[in-house]
């Protein structure tokens, strides 16, 4: 629902699902923890979620037009981004930052 000023195959992008699920865990993990509990959180998990916010911030400098910022977004969340906006499946032949670089 953000206003976006950049296009991706002609469509606007949307937040890739497996970020707000991520996103979602860190909100439930994060409520947990303000509650009183002290939920056990691997390695891996923190990872994923810390990249997550990572590349939530660097999406939106996209959305306001930043095109430096795409580069900043890790490769998987580029390829949800490309293959949820195009509605494919397959992404393999985007596979490459620059033919995916967003354009206004």
């Amino acid at each position: 629902m953000l206003p976006t000023k950049i296009r991706l195959d002609g469509a606007t992008p949307k937040v890739p699902v497996k970020l707000i699920e991520t996103i979602k865990k860190a909100v439930l993990l994060r409520n947990q923890v303000v509650h009183g509990k002290s939920p056990r959180i691997s390695s891996g998990t923190l990872h994923g979620i810390v990249e997550a916010i990572h590349d939530c911030l660097y999406l939106f400098d996209c959305y306001s037009g930043h095109r430096w910022a795409w580069d900043r977004i890790s490769i998987e969340t580029q390829r949800l981004l490309v293959q949820e906006s195009s509605g494919k499946v397959d992404a393999s032949e985007k596979s490459q930052s620059e033919r995916n670089r967003p354009t206004k």
